[in-house]
Parts: C-alpha cells; structure tokens; sequence
C-alpha cells in the first residue's frame, strides 16, 4: 500500500546517501517492541564494540537487560536494593547477575554491583524511528511519541509535499522531527530535526544492541 511505497522510497534513499558514508548502519523494519512495531528504525553503530563480546553474550534474557539497564541508571546496586527497586526475586536476581558477569557486564565493588563504562558495553552510537503516515496524524504522533522511551531520535514520515508549519510546530514541541515528500514526490525530505537523547533510554534500547551483536558475531 501506499505507506509501504513510502518506507521504500526512504530506504532506498538512505542507502543511496550513506553507502559511502564513514559510519555504519543496521536497518531494522517493523521489529516488535513493547510500544508496537516501528515502520522503520535505523541503528547507528561502532562495530570494534562488538567485537569483545563472549558466547555468553547471546543468551542473555529481556530480564538480565532491564537489571543492566537499571545499574546504569542509579550507578549500580546492593542485591537487595535491586530486589526491592525491580519487586523481582532472590532466584531471578541470582540467575540475571551470574549471566551479566559471564558477559563481562557487571562487576562487584564495596558490597555492590556496578556496570562496566557503557562505552566498553553499547555499541549503538543512535537509534533512529521513522513511523511512516499516509493520514492520522494523530495516531503517527502517537507512535512516534511511544518511540522515544528507547530511540535517540524519533520522526514521523508523511506521504504529502511540505507539511503544514503548525503540524511541524506540534511534532517539535514533542521532541520528534518530520520528513515528508519533496515537491516532484520522488524523494524525502527532512522539515525538522528531532531533538536527540543519549542511549541507551531503556531496556528496549539495549535490544537493538543485543540483536545487532548477534547477528554480526553469531549469524542470529
């Protein structure tokens, strides 16, 4: 259909503009996220981070995900702190910390566990939305509003030729940014930059993480 039209032409158009380019990109089409399924989300990566992961890393559960996520988040964590921030068990929390120490995630230091520098940990260097619209503009809001609570840039993507500057203004007083058609109809372009965050935001976003590194390491 028509929105499926316009996630072509925009992909297309990102690799057109970014084979050559210096960074490296995964593309991701509608992956199922607690928030629904994102049209299109492009991850930004640094591939040597990668490359110092173990076979534990691929087992690791959503669970052992929001436990690293959380230690990120206040700075690490006695056991006992976790297991009443988080209302899991003593069983969970033991199985999650002896995964994470196995990926080389976390380490113990005075009484608690402390996530290693994100920068030895994260390889995603942005996590771009794109949620493609062809009416609703209420609903692609929406959507694209939900993105944020993992992507480091959130947009809306219509099938029309310059979007109303009220539209535009309403998008950007959400923090999302918006891409439409050009005058001839035969490309994208960008009317307003999203306001961008530094990742990871949430579980979610160590996700994307997790699924790139398998599959460039183990074909996954």
């Amino acid at each position: 259909g028509p929105e499926a039209e316009l996630v072509a032409l925009f992909l297309d158009q990102f690799r057109d503009e970014n084979a050559d380019g210096p960074h490296k990109y995964a593309l991701f089409y509608e992956p199922l996220v607690p928030t629904g399924f994102p049209d299109v989300v492009i991850a930004e990566y640094q591939e040597k981070v990668f490359l110092s992961w173990t076979d534990t890393r691929k087992k690791l559960t959503v669970l052992d995900l929001k436990i690293l996520n959380h230690l990120y988040f206040i700075g690490g964590a006695s056991s006992g702190k976790i297991i009443e921030q988080l209302a899991i068990s003593k069983l969970n929390l033991y199985e999650a910390i002896e995964h994470l120490l196995d990926a080389k995630l976390i380490t113990r230091k005075n009484k608690k566990w402390q996530p290693l520098p994100i920068n030895q940990t994260y390889g995603l260097r942005g996590l771009q939305t794109v949620e493609a619209k062809v009416g609703n503009w209420d609903s692609v809001l929406k959507q694209a509003f939900l993105n944020k609570c993992f992507a480091s840039e959130s947009y809306v993507m219509l099938s029309i030729v310059k979007p109303s500057e009220k539209n535009i203004q309403r998008a950007n007083s959400q923090g999302i940014g918006v891409f439409a058609l050009t005058t001839d109809r035969r490309h994208i372009r960008k009317y307003a930059n999203a306001q961008r965050n530094l990742l990871p935001k949430s579980y979610v976003s160590w996700l994307f993480n997790e699924w790139l590194g398998r599959k460039l390491l183990f074909g996954l």
